[in-house]
């Protein structure tokens, strides 16, 4: 043990003193022999500014941990709150021509080459719209929309039959989702035609601002 005469080593038997000794930047323990009288150990200085660095270092190493710590547990608290995005699924050509087409009709702004693609009795039922049915009404309803991108891609689907369905989502720019849809389909004679669409945001919505209350004037 380094610090120790050869007298206090060969005795195995050490104390340490409650005196203290005090000197600039340093304080001193003494390590007493208990079989001697008096002292025979060879006081073992501890400087304290060295000791005041480990605490130092201990202290920081202790900050870096639960600040490490805390940042983790945000970033999966964020990770939990947003959403996955769902692996796109590879359609049958007849079910994916019925997304090529609502692309490219809606792209061209063509309402009545988008009715067409519904069946006669198509309903479309799109957020914070009423519903509506039949073809003409589809045209109608699609008037004046469409002529930007539009870039849909299937989630899931299932055919049955005549029948079927193809969930999705859609957005304007290629691999960034902005939304989801459902397209039930019925297919007339060798073509699959959209039975219903239904389509809703994926934005999250805005809070309404409260009405302001209209304050009385008094009368002159």
């Amino acid at each position: 043990m380094r610090g120790l005469s050869s007298g206090a080593r060969s005795s195995g038997k050490i104390q340490v003193s409650n005196n203290a000794i005090d000197s600039p930047g340093a304080k001193a323990m003494t390590l007493m022999n208990r079989n001697t009288d008096p002292i025979t150990a060879t006081a073992l200085t501890i400087p304290s500014h060295f000791r005041a660095s480990t605490k130092d270092r201990v202290m920081k190493r202790a900050i870096l941990l639960t600040t490490t710590l805390l940042l983790s547990l945000s970033l999966s608290a964020a990770e939990a709150k947003t959403p996955s995005t769902l692996p796109s699924v590879t359609l049958p050509a007849p079910l994916d021509r019925v997304l090529r087409d609502y692309e490219k009709q809606w792209g061209a702004g063509d309402a009545t080459a988008l009715a067409a693609i519904f069946a006669e009795d198509g309903f479309v039922l799109q957020n914070g719209q009423p519903p509506v049915r039949g073809r003409d009404a589809v045209r109608k309803a699609y008037t004046g929309s469409g002529g930007s991108p539009l870039f849909l891609r299937a989630l899931a689907y299932a055919v049955e039959g005549k029948v079927g369905y193809i969930i999705g989502a859609y957005g304007s720019t290629k691999g960034r989702d902005e939304g989801k849809f459902i397209l039930a389909l019925k297919r007339v004679g060798d073509r699959w035609l959209i039975a219903a669409d239904i389509d809703n945001s994926s934005q999250p919505r805005r809070p309404i601002s409260p009405t302001p209350t209209p304050t009385s004037t008094p009368s002159p």
